[in-house]
């Protein structure tokens, strides 16, 4: 099923549980990406919800968004696709299309270990800006050292400076739907 496309139109999301790629050996829903490859000189597809711990589980993937030029890719998944995903909760990642590096979003920050990330409570993502960047999620679970509750609370990630900042706290951060 189709999901999104770049800003420019070249680059396409879509899911599905039809094994497209030779590395795709599950029968779950994965996000893939189909663009021209000019080195190939042709459209190509590729596999975007994988890691190097991951990607072929019986945990299904789903499109959250990308950065406006496509080459970062948002999706959620149970299944753990890098060494610092230690549980089986909803988490978000980003594909970099560009460097094939899959980062785990919704990690805890530096300030609050031990103790945060990795629980019982996954995280939905929110919102990315243009470039991919800094992510926006929603999750119950403690990632920063401020959060005091057990309520969902927003959070920003900065994929640049890998820090988990608590953006709002509780109710005011329920977003529509929660």
């Amino acid at each position: 099923a189709y999901k999104g496309t770049s800003a420019n139109g070249e680059v396409v999301f879509f899911e599905t549980d039809e094994q497209l790629v030779p590395g795709d050996t599950d029968t779950k829903r994965d996000v893939y990406e189909r663009s021209y490859d000019s080195d190939v000189g042709a459209y190509v597809t590729r596999e975007v919800s994988l890691g190097p711990t991951g990607g072929n589980d019986a945990y299904p993937a789903q499109y959250e968004g990308a950065s406006a030029d496509g080459a970062r890719v948002f999706f959620s998944t149970e299944e753990r696709l890098v060494a610092a995903d230690t549980d089986h909760s909803s988490d978000v990642y980003m594909r970099d299309l560009e460097t094939g590096m899959t980062t785990l979003v919704t990690q805890g920050s530096a300030e609050c270990a031990p103790g945060c990330g990795n629980g019982a409570s996954g995280a939905t993502f929110a919102d990315a800006n243009e470039d991919g960047t800094r992510v926006f999620f929603e999750t119950k679970e403690r990632l920063a050292a401020g959060d005091t509750d057990k309520a969902s609370d927003l959070y920003v990630r900065d994929l640049q400076t890998e820090e988990t900042e608590l953006v709002l706290v509780g109710e005011a951060a329920c977003l529509p739907g929660c």
